[in-house]
């Protein structure tokens, strides 16, 4: 089925040069592509002409990478590239601050609602916090040495499953 749009064969879109007329989809006009560095890919026409589509998606891979060497202060947010997984030590501490700050939370009941909280240092900076407390060891998470208070440095340490086992409220009352 053909629509109705002008040839734009040999145009320059962004990093992208229209090479030919493609399979129109969904009722819109296509353009088969090359861009700067080599792909080739059916853009929609509209994309095309508004600056939606202005390259296979290089542009912002290398913005990205710039972005990430300017910005990245601490590198726990994404460690594995290939899974864009964060460190465990970073991913504890993205639990531990929803649990006690975002209502939302499943676990905000047994935390931020019985006025558990993170001390404002480690609120505001991950920093503060990985350098209070260095890496997560294998096998350990976050755990509270007293459960009555909050997140902060002289109440908080890495323990095995058995440790934290030990100091719940549940075995600590019964002692």
């Amino acid at each position: 089925m053909s629509f109705r749009t002008s040839d734009l064969t040999g145009q320059r879109f962004g990093r992208y040069t229209v090479i030919s007329r493609a399979e129109s989809r969904h009722r819109k006009a296509h353009f088969t592509c090359r861009c700067d560095c080599g792909n080739i890919r059916d853009v929609d026409a509209y994309n095309l002409r508004t600056g939606h589509s202005s390259s296979c998606g290089c542009a912002q891979i290398e913005s990205g990478r710039q972005a990430g060497l300017r910005s990245r202060t601490h590198g726990h947010s994404i460690v594995n590239s290939a899974t864009r997984a964060p460190s465990r030590t970073y991913r504890s501490w993205q639990h531990m601050m929803q649990r006690c700050h975002n209502p939302l939370n499943h676990a905000f009941a047994l935390y931020g609602a019985r006025g558990i909280s993170v001390c404002k240092a480690w609120r505001d900076s991950f920093e503060s916090f990985l350098n209070d407390m260095g890496e997560r060891p294998q096998g350990r998470s976050i755990d509270r040495i007293d459960n009555r208070f909050g997140y902060f440095m002289a109440n908080c340490r890495w323990a095995t499953a058995k440790e934290q086992v030990l100091n719940r409220r549940a075995v600590i009352a019964c002692r």
